[in-house]
């Protein structure tokens, strides 16, 4: 492989475990959110909060959701495509090696 190549691997498998570390903060900021809709619809429930109120919520809440999920989706493939990379650097290096 190219000298460029191992540059890459280097830095994958520096850089991997920190963006893994992100893609749970940003799984657990989903979990919060998911909490935090479910506390807000308690509230309407109870007459805490009025209908206005409850719609701009859940509109912001679901907007905020689906930044997240993206967010999630986009590392996730990044990771698994580094993943794939250093598997297979590592794969070609052990079988040329010997």
């Amino acid at each position: 492989m190219e000298i460029e190549d191992k540059e890459l691997y280097k830095r994958a498998t520096t850089k991997l475990p920190g963006q893994k570390e992100q893609l749970v903060k940003f799984r657990n900021q989903l979990k919060q959110i998911t909490d935090i809709i479910e506390e807000g619809k308690e509230e309407f429930r109870q007459g805490i909060m009025t209908e206005f109120e409850f719609a701009g919520f859940m509109r912001d809440s679901k907007e905020l959701m689906q930044e997240i999920k993206k967010d999630i989706r986009n590392y996730q493939d990044h990771i698994d495509t580094m993943e794939d990379f250093v598997y297979l650097y590592e794969e070609y290096n052990e079988y040329f090696s010997d």
